[in-house]
């Protein structure tokens, strides 16, 4: 009798752990890596940069994009290379460390230009339109990286 207790014991114990243990690390995981519904989950698709007192930069194509991720990492889509890079974001700043890039030769795109202007955000603003939302990144010399969502569905299914 007593043998048949001890093993309920134990077996109530070991759920009971099972619960616990992976709230705990549920909880510490939210507390590093705050989610942002406003960035995560999302295909940004890079318009322009504008600046004060220069020429607008128009993106040429579509193909570069971010796409931030859970682990704070964001996944950055050129027209000829790709990139990671760290990221961090506390109400209206944000600043991204740690790029990794592949280095394939592409004389004629815009990446130079695109990813020294991503290494100088400091801030990021979001605005509603009719059919999409937008996001903005500004740096401290004043130019202003726009982006917008990219629509998902089976036929926005693109490669950079």
């Amino acid at each position: 009798m007593h043998f048949a207790h001890l093993w309920k014991f134990i077996f109530v114990s070991f759920v009971g752990v099972l619960f616990v243990v992976p709230s705990f690390f549920a909880a510490s995981t939210n507390f590093r890596f705050p989610k942002d519904k406003n960035l995560q989950h999302k295909i940004w698709i890079w318009i322009k940069t504008t600046s004060s007192g220069e020429k607008m930069i128009l993106a040429k194509n579509k193909a570069f994009r971010l796409q931030f991720l859970d682990s704070h990492q964001v996944q950055i889509f050129t027209d000829c290379n790709t990139a990671s890079a760290d990221y961090i974001y506390q109400a209206n700043f944000i600043s991204f460390s740690n790029l990794l890039q592949t280095r394939k030769a592409c004389p004629f795109s815009q990446e130079k230009e695109f990813l020294r202007d991503l290494s100088l955000v400091k801030t990021i603003a979001f605005k509603n339109r009719k059919k999409h939302q937008q996001m903005q990144f500004l740096s401290s010399s004043g130019r202003a990286m726009i982006f917008e969502i990219f629509p998902l569905g089976p036929s926005s299914i693109f490669t950079p």
